[in-house]
């Protein structure tokens, strides 16, 4: 969302006495924020839906973005770039998803090594969004809880038979231990200096 568009609805919430006048910077980032999501949102689901896969770009989003709330990772430095890392992200998983001849020993070493670092590793912290400790200790129990969760429910698809709905769980796990990885490759020079 434009920064102007944000800044017009916040005045109308202000306007409306829906919000006070002094937190209308929390509301306007908030509101780019929101529409930066959505867009990439639906984008993905976009891909998705040409690739004639939508059931999956759902799925995959519906275990990254929870995961990735908490754990954390690697974060581009502006929206647009964020934007563009999202889609080719989302196209890259689909085609993994459909391409690569997964079998239960692959599935299983990929979700063990990316389930792995997702619990040892999370949270990684970014530079413009540091985490006191007992923020730490919340954000890494509920990822570990959302694994879980996410693991079982990928066990559950594969056994009915919904493989590539399992996969597409598991690939939302390796795109965000990948990015785990990326986020403390980051950080290692801010904690030399």
């Amino acid at each position: 969302m434009r920064a102007s568009l944000a800044e017009r609805i916040t005045n109308q919430f202000i306007n409306s006495k829906l919000i006070d006048a002094e937190d209308s910077d929390i509301y306007t980032f908030g509101l780019q924020q929101g529409g930066y999501m959505l867009l990439s949102f639906i984008t993905a689901l976009g891909i998705g839906l040409s690739f004639g896969m939508f059931l999956q770009s759902m799925i995959f989003l519906l275990a990254y973005i929870p995961l990735r709330s908490y754990a954390g990772g690697y974060h581009e430095k502006n929206q647009l770039r964020c934007y563009l890392l999202s889609i080719f992200m989302t196209a890259a998983v689909l085609l993994m998803v459909k391409y690569i001849p997964w079998n239960r020993l692959s599935c299983f070493a990929v979700a063990a090594a990316a389930g792995s670092i997702i619990f040892f590793v999370a949270p990684v912290e970014d530079r413009n969004k540091l985490l006191g400790r007992r923020e730490k200790h919340v954000y890494k129990r509920r990822a570990r809880y959302i694994l879980g969760i996410l693991t079982v429910i990928a066990c559950f698809l594969w056994r009915m038979g919904s493989i590539q709905s399992a996969i597409s769980i598991i690939m939302a796990f390796a795109t965000l231990g990948a990015m785990l990885v990326l986020g403390k490759i980051r950080l290692l020079p801010a904690h030399k200096s």
